[in-house]
């Protein structure tokens, strides 16, 4: 028999693992990786020259070059991650962390945004967007492409899937 539903149906519960976080102090990179302060990649590991920090030189960045810049933080931060192709790539002391980025600039801020997500115990997805709280289901981290607000599709390069040691 086919299961009869009354519209009054509950939303499923939030995973035990998901993390509420309404702090302007967090963004999309801290809250994926559990750093303590906003930042953009590369912030935890800038030289003294400044050369290398992000944005400086370039207002688009690729998936590959700001893997760089994470891989370089987290080494500095003493924090095992590695990039997976598969979300089963995970081991059992590790979750999953999907990031894209755009190759579109925003003029107000005069770069292309990045976005992090970190994939939940039942399989969703939470972000935190910018000072924005954090959200859960919101987006789907294997998805094409994501949204920023109300631009559809802004996230648009492949995705890049981290193993991130808890």
């Amino acid at each position: 028999a086919a299961a009869i539903f009354s519209g009054c149906s509950e939303r499923p519960a939030k995973p035990s693992n998901y993390v509420q976080e309404n702090s302007t102090n967090q963004n999309c990179y801290s809250y994926a990786f559990g750093l303590p302060y906003s930042a953009n990649p590369g912030d935890y590991s800038i030289t003294n020259s400044n050369s290398d920090y992000m944005y400086k030189t370039k207002s688009v960045y690729t998936p590959a070059e700001i893997t760089t810049f994470i891989e370089r933080d987290m080494d500095a931060l003493n924090k095992p991650v590695r990039v997976v192709d598969s979300l089963k790539d995970k081991l059992d002391n590790e979750y999953i962390v999907a990031m894209k980025t755009s190759t579109i600039v925003i003029p107000s801020i005069g770069v292309a945004d990045y976005h992090f997500a970190v994939q939940l115990s039942d399989g969703s997805w939470a972000d935190k967007p910018g000072q924005m709280p954090s959200r859960w289901n919101a987006l789907d981290g294997t998805a094409i492409a994501w949204d920023l607000s109300n631009v559809k599709n802004y996230y648009n390069t492949e995705t890049v899937f981290f193993a991130v040691g808890r």
